[in-house]
């Protein structure tokens, strides 16, 4: 199955955006939200890379069992970015249910700069393969 390169690219640019808007709401003291933005950046770039690999997932868990079967568990990527993959996933879960922010500014912008560093290896190795 063939995936249009242009859908791919859009899950690039989406990604870059989600950081921006990520530090937009940190700076506008809306950390919860701002983590929602971070995950969702890992999310579409982990999604870039299984759809060029031909895989298409319909749901955030079908994402992470994809992402961790396809590249984690195979070595391609390191233990540590799924590790944060997930960590991601569980705090946006967390903050999205919960009824108060359980973070501040401070460990919201250490968020931003760990998710920058993991989408700029993601998009090294997106771009190797």
């Amino acid at each position: 199955m063939s995936i249009d390169p242009v859908y791919i690219k859009g899950r690039l640019v989406k990604s870059v955006q989600a950081i921006r808007e990520a530090e937009l709401l940190c700076g506008a003291e809306f950390y919860s939200t701002a983590v929602s933005r971070l995950y969702y950046s890992v999310f579409y770039l982990g999604s870039a890379l299984l759809l060029k690999k031909g895989i298409i997932t319909k749901t955030h868990k079908g994402f992470r069992t994809q992402f961790f079967q396809h590249f984690i568990q195979t070595g391609l990527i390191e233990k540590e970015t799924g590790d944060f993959v997930g960590f991601l996933f569980n705090l946006r879960q967390e903050n999205d249910y919960n009824d108060s922010d359980i973070l501040n500014k401070k460990e919201t912008e250490h968020l931003i700069s760990e998710t920058k560093l993991i989408t700029e290896k993601l998009t090294e190795y997106f771009n190797s393969i």
